[in-house]
């Protein structure tokens, strides 16, 4: 008996850990310009792979990206295809930024 409240507890603990990273991705959904980031993409040719990605395709990456940091210990940095994603303390940020190296121009 006793061992069944203990996974009890633990499923509890692990449904309100994804419940609470739906709510953060969603908050920051809601203000993240997705449509910019792809409209961006398209003008200048950006590919990931062999072809520009789609605007369901970009929000799917940065929702894996926010999920991943939310994985992580506190104080952490990711990136990828353009993407950055930061946790410091309490607080979660998504990015989109250029960046060119001297070998790039």
């Amino acid at each position: 008996m006793k061992t069944s409240k203990n996974v009890d507890k633990q499923r509890i603990m692990k449904i309100s850990k994804e419940v609470a990273k739906r709510r953060i991705i969603r908050e920051i959904f809601s203000e993240f310009d997705f449509e910019k980031v792809h409209a961006y993409m398209v003008l200048t040719g950006w590919k990931w792979g062999e072809a520009i990605p789609t605007l369901e395709k970009i929000k799917e990456v940065a929702e894996g990206l926010i999920s991943d940091l939310l994985d992580k210990p506190k104080s952490v940095y990711i990136r990828t295809g353009g993407f950055s994603a930061e946790r410091d303390s309490e607080e979660v940020e998504l990015f989109f930024s250029i960046e060119f190296s001297g070998s790039q121009l």
